[in-house]
């Protein structure tokens, strides 16, 4: 079975076309933003230390704010930077590195309790730094 030369073309431009499709599908779920993926106004995506963390968008400081801290002076675990952690008394860049990781793998904090759970966090160094800290 052979083809005419207008067949031909017409075989190859389809064939074009749905590689194109295939190429843009694939480009598209690949690079889809994870804001993308949320329900409208119930969460945002921000990047903390390099890392993209999703938030409430209750949590996210508005553009004036300077720190990450609440009214209060607390800082809150869902929301600071490894740097604002490190200023808790006991905790350092390793532990700070690990927060960050922690609440990165599992989802914001639910409550201040939840840091014991944090590899480094035992009941001394917890109960140094439960009152500088929430969760709101």
């Amino acid at each position: 079975m052979s083809f005419s030369r207008r067949e031909a073309v017409v075989v190859i431009l389809l064939a074009c076309a749905a590689l194109v499709g295939g190429i843009i599908r694939y480009w598209q779920d690949y690079y889809t933003p994870v804001s993308r993926l949320l329900p409208a106004n119930s969460a945002a995506v921000h990047e903390q230390d390099g890392v993209p963390v999703i938030v409430h968008v209750s949590a996210l400081p508005s553009a004036d704010a300077g720190s990450l801290r609440t009214g209060s002076g607390k800082i809150n675990l869902n929301t600071a930077t490894r740097g604002e952690l490190e200023s808790l008394p006991g905790i350092g860049p390793v532990l700070a590195k690990r927060i960050v990781e922690y609440r990165r793998q599992n989802g914001p904090f639910r409550t201040v309790e939840e840091l014991q759970s944090v590899s480094g966090i035992g009941p001394s160094r917890y109960a140094a730094v439960r009152d500088l800290v929430t969760v709101d």
